[in-house]
């Protein structure tokens, strides 16, 4: 399980709280959170995933909320559950 820092960077800080607007999709706030020149990059680069600029990952994150509208979507992950202090739930 990640353990948040006590005094997390502002990248950090950055990070989640992107990873935080995107599980919500607030696309107001996403749109705020970024500097115009943002690019977004999907790592390993061997998955072929294409860069995107601030309005292109917009985009994409607008479609994929357009396609989601009215559905049931459930992520299951491989690891142990990730909180932060925020969540108010600690294992």
């Amino acid at each position: 399980m990640f353990d948040m820092p006590k005094s997390p960077s502002s990248q950090l800080k950055t990070v989640l709280r992107y990873f935080d607007l995107v599980k919500v999709l607030d696309l107001a706030e996403i749109d705020k959170l970024f500097a115009d020149d943002f690019v977004q990059s999907t790592r390993p680069l061997s998955l072929g995933v294409p860069s995107r600029t601030k309005e292109e990952d917009l985009a994409f994150l607008r479609g994929f909320a357009e396609k989601l509208e009215e559905r049931r979507l459930e992520v299951k992950q491989n690891g142990p559950p990730y909180h932060t202090e925020q969540d108010g739930l600690t294992d």
